[in-house]
């Protein structure tokens, strides 16, 4: 029992750990950018990369949140009834609050998802090209 409520307990620094590791990889990609390419082409990457980012995070966080749920729900059966209903209500009401997209998956699930990123940059390019052409 006490591995898991030390277990718990580790949630709130891993979510920052991973808070902290996002900001690192924008710091890098900053950092490494070709600076040969226009910088709307630089800053397009960069803002839809971030979007799949902070998707692919989310995800892990409700990954570690599911494991303290499932962990919160063994200590409250041993716990009683009531206390098993209170942890069930809370794990639904948050639910609630924050509806789960859909994972990556497979190989080719991540491919796809590459593919769409690309084209979403190349759409964001186009449009402003686009736009300075019009003016």
């Amino acid at each position: 029992m006490a591995n898991r409520i030390s277990f718990i307990s580790r949630l709130p620094s891993a979510i920052q750990a991973q808070r902290d590791y996002v900001q690192g990889i924008e710091v890098i990609s900053t950092q490494l950018a070709d600076r040969t390419k226009p910088d709307y082409v630089i800053e397009n990457t960069r803002t839809v990369c971030r979007k799949y980012l902070k998707q692919q995070c989310e995800e892990v966080n409700r990954s570690l949140v599911s494991e303290v749920d499932s962990a919160l729900m063994e200590l409250a059966k041993k716990s009683g009834f009531l206390h098993r209903f209170k942890v069930k209500s809370l794990i639904k009401k948050w639910d609630a609050l924050d509806p789960y997209p859909e994972s990556i998956g497979t190989q080719e699930d991540l491919q796809k998802l590459v593919l769409k990123i690309a084209q979403e940059i190349v759409i964001l390019n186009k449009k402003y090209e686009e736009r300075n052409a019009n003016q």
